[in-house]
């Protein structure tokens, strides 16, 4: 009866060491996948944000040229009127 009870414990405990290698693995996958999120994916978002933001201006620019050849064809109407 106590060699089969050591036999057990020592399955066991050969068990635990199995799965204790196992959650060490996934545990440096996960750290992995985080630095690549935050190198990757945090940089193209920042990036994205610019582009954004360039847009805009440029629309805004575009916007404000518009307003003034309106202007200029509106002046140039009265003129002519």
């Amino acid at each position: 009866m106590d060699k089969e009870l050591l036999e057990q414990f020592q399955m066991l405990a050969g068990m635990m060491e199995t799965m204790q290698k196992q959650v060490s693995s996934n545990g440096e996958a996960i750290k992995n996948t985080q630095l690549m999120i935050e190198n990757q994916v945090t940089r193209r978002i920042d990036s994205l944000l610019d582009g954004y933001k360039l847009t805009h201006e440029k629309q805004y620019e575009l916007e404000r040229r518009m307003d003034d050849l309106e202007r200029i064809v509106r002046e140039l109407q009265d003129r002519t009127a």
